[in-house]
């Protein structure tokens, strides 16, 4: 249909916009350097990669009662790093913009490695 063409132009380019986005406010920027949220930043990467993860295998396997193939999928989605539009919404309010920035940059840089083990242990 004519009509969703440019709606799927939009769709298709949402994702590199957002990491374009994401690489500019990287610009110019040390990340975890002294004087910022340092430890904000490690218990929110923590809680995202660790504690997330965990909660999330409890809830589908030992709560929901799940299959295998769904429980690892939890997991995974609940593994994958903090989302980008957390960094929108910090630029955008004003608030909180370093430790946004900071820990998706930490989550991105763990979350192959959570995903590694997760899956190991998962397989």
């Amino acid at each position: 249909m004519a009509a969703m063409a440019p709606l799927d132009i939009l769709g298709g380019a949402a994702i590199p916009m957002i990491l374009l986005a994401f690489g500019m406010s990287l610009h110019g920027t040390r990340p975890l350097r002294r004087g910022e949220p340092r430890a904000a930043v490690g218990v929110a990467s923590a809680a995202k990669l660790v504690v997330m993860p965990v909660v999330a295998f409890v809830v589908s396997h030992l709560v929901l009662g799940l299959d295998d193939a769904a429980v690892a999928s939890a997991v995974t989605l609940a593994a994958l790093p903090t989302a980008h539009n957390v960094d929108n919404y910090a630029a955008r309010f004003g608030r909180g913009e370093i430790l946004a920035r900071d820990t998706i940059l930490v989550t991105t840089v763990g979350s192959p490695v959570v995903l590694l083990v997760a899956a190991l242990l998962l397989a």
